[in-house]
């Protein structure tokens, strides 16, 4: 269960450069797992986000 906390301590602290490493327990690993996709598909979108507005930026300055 701490775990889980942690992940959602670094998520909140917008941290999504880390791995989640598995637990004992089936149950928190099938919690965790659906975490561990909530996280990289947050960290995809922000990441095509920012470059959408770099892209932006690039073609008002030209």
């Amino acid at each position: 269960m701490n775990q889980l906390i942690e992940i959602a301590k670094e998520v909140k602290k917008q941290n999504l450069n880390f791995q989640i490493q598995p637990s004992r327990i089936q149950e928190i690993n099938i919690v965790m797992d659906s975490l561990n996709q909530m996280k990289n598909c947050l960290q995809d979108s922000l990441e095509k986000q920012w470059n959408m507005e770099q892209s932006r930026k690039t073609q008002v300055s030209a």
